[in-house]
């Protein structure tokens, strides 16, 4: 399985926040190393460990960890089909409203990670 480093989520959160030219940068690191090592540790049984794996990145950074200053939510959906696609999976939501409305349900604690690795099993493809 191939994970996300802490440089490339910060990377990709600095991507995130360029565009409205919100501040950068990690707010908690002690939040940042908890992901990394549970996503690496973490759901390995049960079946679709990928699928588990980025639900608990969508939820951890849009919800709980709040690892950035700024751009947590944006950071999490876009390293969230990162880790999908560089695990062999091609994620799909052709509703944009639809992706932002559940990231934001989310990011209010109002999805669990069972229902959030179903709606992402509902919108990849293998690749």
């Amino acid at each position: 399985m191939r994970y996300l480093t802490p440089e490339e989520l910060v990377a990709i959160n600095q991507e995130a926040v360029a565009v409205s030219s919100d501040p950068h940068g990690v707010m908690n690191q002690a939040n940042l190393t908890h992901l990394i090592q549970a996503v690496q540790y973490k759901y390995e049984t049960g079946g679709e460990p990928a699928l588990a794996k980025a639900a608990f990145i969508l939820e951890y950074l849009a919800f709980k960890g709040h690892v950035f200053i700024e751009g947590n939510k944006r950071t999490a959906e876009t390293a969230t089909i990162l880790f999908l696609r560089l695990n062999g999976h091609y994620f799909r939501e052709e509703d944009q409203d639809a992706l932002t409305e559940f990231i934001l349900q989310t990011a209010q604690g109002k999805q669990s990670l069972t229902s959030i690795k179903k709606w992402l099993k509902e919108r990849i493809k293998t690749i």
